[in-house]
């Protein structure tokens, strides 16, 4: 009825968005949407009881829509202000999430400047004097500045990326984009994966420790974790989605 095979239609809640693209009586409507729940539970259980729904199509339409409001999940809608992105069909479900802000990455841009010119003035002192042993010394120093540099810089860069994470056919995928490349965090098969979940992992960064919390992909060889810093909410969030697309 719409032209567009149902796995390219939208989707909310896991339910079918097909509604604004018919010109059909909302009632027929009701009962097409009746077959298609989510939750087998919500749908027709006989032959029988759809001819009667559509024999009586008001009660269909008000017991619908009633059903709609009060068993819709509601971990299943996003949380307020969040930044996370999630896209999905019956094929496949991709996650977004957002890197470092331009705050963040201005203020660590600055602190990493200042290490440059301080780690570089050492150096920069000794090739004045031009003197065989305090050029190679200062030479040496400046070579290891500029490696603390670009390790730094490729740090800064790789936060500021978005991470995805990406179900499709038989496999899930953790990545990156950094420099126009692909960089695969993780990855496994989905029929490996035991459980989703999300807990507080320890963080070690330079010589601080502190937890945070994460969502785990539990499969047979081991953990998958993403959402580094993803407030509770978002965590549970992302917990029922991909639960939820998994028992599809």
């Amino acid at each position: 009825m719409t032209g567009i095979a149902p796995a390219d239609l939208p989707q909310k809640d896991l339910r079918i968005q097909f509604r604004d693209r018919v010109s059909l009586d909302p009632s027929f409507v009701a009962w097409i949407e009746k077959f298609v729940e989510p939750d087998v539970a919500d749908r027709f259980q006989s032959a029988e009881e759809a001819l009667d729904a559509l024999r009586s199509p008001s009660n269909l339409t008000r017991t619908h829509r009633s059903a709609l409001s009060v068993s819709q999940p509601r971990s299943l809608r996003p949380p307020q202000n969040t930044q996370v992105i999630v896209q999905q069909s019956n094929q496949e479900l991709c996650i977004t999430l957002p890197g470092m802000d331009f705050k963040q990455q201005l203020i660590r841009l600055i602190g990493l400047i200042i290490m440059f010119l301080g780690m570089s003035y050492v150096p920069f002192a000794m090739l004045i004097h031009l003197f065989s042993f305090s050029l190679l010394v200062g030479l040496g120093i400046l070579a290891f500045s500029l490696f603390v540099v670009y390790t730094s810089f490729v740090t800064i860069r790789r936060s500021s990326s978005p991470t995805f994470i990406h179900f499709k056919s038989n496999k899930f995928f953790i990545y990156r984009n950094i420099f126009s490349k692909t960089s695969i965090l993780d990855h496994g098969l989905i029929t490996d994966i035991e459980d989703v979940f999300h807990t507080l992992k320890t963080v070690s960064s330079g010589r601080s420790r502190y937890e945070s919390r994460v969502v785990v992909i539990q499969t047979s060889s081991g953990e998958a974790c993403f959402g580094w810093d993803l407030s509770y909410e978002e965590c549970s969030w992302l917990v029922d989605v991909i639960r939820n697309w998994l028992d599809r």
